[in-house]
């Protein structure tokens, strides 16, 4: 949609028919609006997958995590989402019987502990870094610029008090964002509603 961030900021403003805003305000527009895009979208672009060992049964996070999708071990299987908590109450009782993750201070502490030089295997979404003045595109310009226009021009609306507009900008946004989360399971499922199979006798 735009090349470079400067046209962002020119593009954002021609659509908020804004001249008078500066720079540095339609740049925060777009600082929003990528992180706003960094909290909600789940796309697979935005998809990555390391694998790390173990400290005393815990792991860190990797430098562009975001949000976590799935933590596992090769041979044992998927661990279930916990709190550090319950994984706390869940030691003093020696319950061994499940197999759980917490996220804690920067690292990933796992139920039981498995001790130190195991293999964990972490599915995460990245952290994608904004363009500003210093970089002038990155995964959302390439990928969602129409979410991320929307999304600035929502900022902007509200900033500017053009409540008809804010509100037809933000539908517009959450109708591309559905669209845009829905499509990995399109990729692995396929567009078709599934069918079940009768099996004659």
């Amino acid at each position: 949609m735009y090349a470079t961030y400067q046209e962002w900021i020119d593009g954002v403003k021609d659509w908020l028919d804004a001249d008078h805003l500066s720079d540095d305000q339609v740049g925060t527009f777009l600082s929003l609006s990528q992180s706003r895009l960094n909290r909600e979208l789940n796309a697979w672009e935005m998809e990555a997958t390391t694998s790390t060992l173990s400290v005393a049964g815990a792991v860190s996070l990797p430098a562009s995590f975001n949000r976590i999708r799935q933590v596992s071990i090769a041979g044992v299987g998927t661990y279930d989402a916990s709190t550090k908590g319950e994984i706390t109450n869940l030691a003093a009782s020696e319950d061994e019987s499940r197999r759980l993750f917490a996220i804690d201070a920067g690292s990933i502490i796992l139920y039981p502990n498995i001790g130190d030089n195991v293999d964990v295997i972490i599915d995460y979404y990245v952290k994608v870094t904004p363009v500003d003045g210093t970089l002038d595109t990155n995964l959302f310009t390439a990928n969602f610029s129409d979410l991320m226009l929307w999304a600035a021009l929502v900022e902007g609306s509200n900033f500017i008090v053009e409540d008809d507009r804010a509100q037809l900008y933000e539908a517009k946004y959450q109708q591309a964002l559905e669209a845009t989360n829905q499509q990995p399971k399109k990729v692995k499922f396929g567009s078709t509603p599934l069918r079940r199979l009768v099996r004659s006798m």
